[in-house]
């Protein structure tokens, strides 16, 4: 995710772990380099920005507004809604693209 540094957007995740510990590793060892929020299934993050599924990451843009939800495997594919199949990754830099050309 390093190619989308320095632009007016934001990747972050929402992590459900019961020990902070526990989903410091995961973030770790998948190599996740987005920033990552530790909350609980009850917790505010989750009510307020419907997460359906762990791992998620969002796409935000510079005034807060999320773009874009990103449920996904372990292999980085998108499982649910717009890329379902396809790498996180690719479909992620297609909004970024998409929002840049829309000039938010």
């Amino acid at each position: 995710m390093k190619k989308f540094e320095n632009r007016p957007f934001a990747i972050v995740g929402v992590n459900v772990d019961t020990e902070r510990t526990k989903a410091k590793q995961y973030l770790s060892q998948k190599k996740i380099s987005w920033p990552s929020f530790w909350d609980n299934e009850d917790g505010p993050i989750n009510r307020q920005w419907n997460v359906r599924g762990y791992p998620t990451a969002y796409l935000i843009d510079h005034n807060g507004i999320i773009l874009g939800q990103f449920l996904f495997d372990d292999k980085g594919v998108v499982l649910l809604g717009p890329g379902a199949g396809r790498k996180a990754a690719d479909v992620i830099a297609e909004q970024i693209q998409k929002a840049e050309k829309a000039g938010k």
